[in-house]
């Protein structure tokens, strides 16, 4: 574990060591009115690291981290879109082809 940081860092969500722009937090602890101690985490290079933050910087990673999280909820809503179609489709085909027995419901 690297020891924790006090100076703000703008781009919380970049990896210092692989650049990666998918840092995860961890705990989030107040350490005073203004900043936080938190941990960080990136997936791609098993990075770990620490720090305290100002409000402005944990301000800026909370509206990226609900950047990717509203990104997530699209590309979760048009994969279930394009199986939806996908499925209809078979089921159109299988309908046509006679293959829908009153034994499969």
């Amino acid at each position: 574990m690297e020891k924790p940081r006090t100076q703000p860092i703008e781009d919380l969500h970049v990896c210092p060591r692989c650049s990666s722009e998918l840092v995860q937090p961890g705990v989030w602890a107040p350490v005073d009115t203004q900043r936080w101690r938190v941990e960080l985490s990136c997936p791609d290079c098993h990075w770990f690291g620490a720090g305290v933050y100002g409000q402005q910087a944990l301000d800026r990673f909370d509206e990226i981290l609900d950047d990717g999280a509203a990104e997530l909820v699209r590309e979760l809503q048009d994969l279930a879109e394009a199986n939806m179609r996908a499925d209809i489709e078979l089921f159109a085909e299988a309908l046509e082809a006679d293959l829908i027995l009153p034994e499969d419901f």
